[in-house]
């Protein structure tokens, strides 16, 4: 379900879509991770199955480098 978040409207809408973005790729590696299946994701060219852990951590790691370089730090 998605919900409004009033630190949204301070943000442009490029800034928005790429937090409905974030927010849904975590949101799917949670329903992975309680449901035991894998996330299908297009990369290069190419559609790659990883599991719920790999998922996780790839997108982790991209948060982690994100803050780091001052992109999308936006906290809930």
């Amino acid at each position: 379900m998605i919900r409004s978040n009033p630190k949204n409207s301070s943000m442009s809408m490029d800034e928005r879509v790429a937090a409905a973005c974030r927010d849904a790729g975590q949101q799917a590696i949670e329903i992975a991770e309680r449901t035991g299946t894998q996330i299908v994701i297009w990369r290069d060219g190419k559609i790659v199955h990883q599991t719920a852990a790999e998922a996780r951590a790839e997108f982790d790691q991209k948060q982690n480098r994100s803050t780091a370089l001052g992109i999308n730090e936006q906290t809930d």
